[in-house]
């Protein structure tokens, strides 16, 4: 599945806001009550799901959660019946390619012009070129007063074919999200990359997985030639070098 490159010379900055709506201040009316009742509630505390639930919504707050028949309904509010189906408060999909996701699927048959479109009119609001430290600085602080808890930005060269976010803007998004206390996750794939942000005090890294296969080849291939280990070119059912284990001993005398 091939996907879209990203544009060459601009450096992205996503914000992931947090539900918390400045609406969700402000009391509730009759008219903004809605009992919603039948449905398989996860609350996602951790407790087991609430069969033939109710719960009952005041604007944008959860106000109560109970069984069917056990929350009254105030005067003037809406009932809503949700029997058979499955409710799950404050789901986010934080990561996802512009036109590949559609509902609950993703693959190349949703990349459709209406769906980027839809997608891009979703971002417009949270999504930044980052081409100076100035810019870098700005586009942080605005994400900030929307109730942003995350920001995701790109660290890659996607093999050489766009330019690389420089240094001093991925630490001037890193240091001034800390200084909001906003956390920072990076999109990145090369290990010097992954070295400097993590010296750049990033919170959360993308795709470490890939860095962390290929920094191991390379070093089983070293303990190859150097009589350390096997066959480094198989994996595990895992997924991982057949030869990592090996190397764990034997690291002391790989390049």
């Amino acid at each position: 599945m091939r996907r879209p490159k990203s544009t060459p010379g601009v450096a992205r900055l996503i914000g992931l806001l947090s539900c918390t709506l400045a609406a969700a201040q402000r009391p509730a009316t009759p008219a903004t009550v809605t009992l919603f009742e039948g449905a398989r509630l996860i609350a996602g505390d951790g407790g087991a799901p609430i069969e033939n639930s109710a719960f009952l919504v005041e604007g944008t707050r959860f106000a109560r959660v109970g069984r069917r028949g056990e929350i009254q309904t105030p005067a003037g509010a809406a009932r809503v019946d949700l029997s058979g189906k499955t409710v799950i408060p404050a789901l986010v999909d934080a990561h996802s390619h512009i036109g590949y996701m559609r509902n609950m699927t993703s693959g190349a048959q949703n990349y459709t012009r209406d769906n980027i479109l839809d997608h891009m009119r979703r971002m417009r609001q949270a999504a930044f070129p980052i081409t100076t430290v100035a810019g870098a600085l700005a586009s942080v602080q605005e994400l900030v007063p929307r109730h942003t808890v995350l920001v995701k930005t790109w660290v890659d060269d996607r093999g050489g074919t766009v330019k690389c976010m420089a240094p001093e803007l991925y630490t001037a998004i890193i240091d001034e999200a800390h200084r909001h206390n906003v956390r920072v996750a990076v999109h990145a794939t090369g290990l010097q990359d992954a070295k400097k942000l993590l010296r750049a005090n990033v919170n959360v890294f993308a795709y470490m997985r890939s860095v962390f296969l290929r920094h191991m080849l390379r070093r089983a291939r070293g303990c190859v030639r150097s009589g350390v280990a096997g066959d480094a070119a198989g994996t595990s059912a895992h997924g991982w070098p057949a030869a990592t284990s090996r190397l764990q001993t034997g690291s002391r005398r790989c390049r």
